[in-house]
């Protein structure tokens, strides 16, 4: 046979246990779970292995050369696909300089960014996307200058 309680002793059982009464533990059931014991460690995770940075960052470091001495005797080829290539030279050259530079930058944050764990986002994201808008500017612009076909 069981006792029911009235709704004025289940509010009062209730009060003491905002939760709900623990079950299988009593009250007084001494806490065995470590509450002073660190969580588990979130690290952030690399987004390339060291190898894989360190290819990113060396090509960054060419592109940027080549562009530098493409500047420095006013031409700056760059090779397309199925055709000779094209030449670029003056404001254009610049142009493309400034499009060359934002890709080796953007490859550069790539191989420095890591990927946040507990925020599930990668790192240096705005400065990413500040690289990529420059990058579509400064190519859109060389496009409309034209290159210099030899």
């Amino acid at each position: 046979m069981t006792v029911e309680k009235t709704t004025a002793e289940l509010l009062q059982e209730r009060e003491g246990y905002p939760f709900g009464k623990p079950r299988p533990y009593s009250p007084n059931h001494k806490n065995i779970l470590a509450e002073g014991l660190a969580g588990p460690q979130i690290e952030d995770m690399p987004l390339f292995s060291r190898k894989g940075k360190f290819i990113l960052i060396f090509l960054a470091i060419l592109l940027g050369l080549y562009c530098v001495l493409g500047l420095a005797i006013d031409d700056l080829f760059i090779p397309v696909k199925r055709s000779p290539g094209v030449h670029y030279r003056g404001i254009a050259a610049w142009l493309n300089f400034g499009m060359i530079l934002s890709f080796s930058g953007c490859l550069i944050t790539m191989a420095i960014s890591k990927y946040e764990v507990a925020q599930r986002r990668v790192s240096h994201k705005t400065l990413l996307k500040v690289l990529c808008v420059s990058l579509m500017c400064f190519m859109l612009a060389g496009i409309v200058m034209g290159p210099i076909g030899l």
